[in-house]
């Protein structure tokens, strides 16, 4: 399993726990070099993350080590009735902005954008931007299994990006991650810390997040006596999950450096991963959360 670089905090003050906002440029520059010397070559954005992707092509436009995954506009579901010239004129100024030729991969952000009635032209027209060898990979970026069943329907995407954590165990225990993997599908998992709600003390969520408190706890609880902290137990339980790539998010050097420390503890085989799933399915998914949640900072964390 990889490691990718998450970038929507060097565009956005993004995250339910993110006290620190945006990092400055100086910093973004150390999580990159710190990057390129632990051979991370995966970096996640999308054009609708701020300024991350001019960020980004200022740092490494001409990085050829760096695999650098876009996303098409989030349409929320109702695409515009061109959606195909859009796509390509944002496709074309993100480019321009990562200071690119091409990029690895072009991920639909929202799968409601793809499943709506203008799914056939937003697919075909990326089809012909993988042909035209300015993107080398397709996907979806999806949130549910009903999702996927009804995408892999009638298209195999290269890509799918999906969230999964150890409280958000959904997609695993449904056979879906199974499904992608005998499809041939790369999957990349996001969402590992839930936002850092998971690294987060469970007494200092707000309402919105009270239905995971006592799993948070049960989760600490349990990396506390196997001597891991919750970091380690969080990327731990990823790394038992067979996913291509796992995308974390960070503000700070330090952020990423633990991250990377965290990855070489390896897999902790002896736990019981699945009854620490979260039960109240609705608190896991950040659509639920309020409008201004993850953009402003709420509670304390790490990560």
């Amino acid at each position: 399993m990889k490691l990718g670089l998450g970038a929507a905090q060097f565009g956005l003050d993004y995250g339910v726990t993110n006290l620190d906002g945006r990092p400055g440029t100086g910093e973004i520059a150390a999580i990159i070099d710190e990057a390129r010397r632990e051979g991370v070559t995966l970096i996640d954005t999308a054009a609708s993350y701020g300024d991350s992707e001019r960020t980004l092509g200022s740092l490494i436009g001409g990085d050829d080590q760096f695999r650098v995954v876009t996303k098409i506009p989030d349409w929320k579901g109702t695409p515009p009735t061109n959606a195909g010239e859009a796509i390509i004129d944002v496709f074309e100024r993100s480019l321009s902005r990562l200071d690119r030729r091409s990029v690895d991969a072009l991920l639909v952000h929202n799968a409601e954008d793809l499943l709506s009635k203008c799914g056939d032209e937003i697919w075909s027209t990326m089809v012909g931007l993988r042909d035209s060898g300015r993107v080398r990979r397709i996907g979806v970026s999806i949130y549910t299994s009903e999702q996927i069943d009804q995408i892999l329907k009638d298209i195999r995407p290269d890509v799918v990006q999906l969230p999964l954590s150890v409280l958000d165990q959904r997609l695993d225990r449904s056979g879906h991650l199974n499904k992608l993997r005998t499809a041939g599908i790369e999957i990349h998992a996001r969402s590992v810390f839930l936002q850092g709600v998971l690294l987060a003390h469970a007494q200092t969520f707000p309402e919105y997040l009270s239905g995971l408190r006592g799993a948070v706890a049960r989760f600490h609880d349990m990396a506390r006596s196997v001597d891991l902290t919750p970091l380690e137990a969080a990327l731990a339980y990823i790394q038992s999950i067979t996913v291509d790539a796992v995308i974390v998010g960070v503000t700070s050097l330090a952020q990423f450096s633990a991250v990377n420390e965290a990855m070489k503890v390896g897999v902790a085989t002896d736990l019981n991963w699945p009854a620490l799933a979260a039960e109240d399915v609705v608190f896991l998914d950040p659509r639920n959360w309020p409008a201004s949640a993850t953009h402003s900072s709420r509670s304390a964390s790490t990560i």
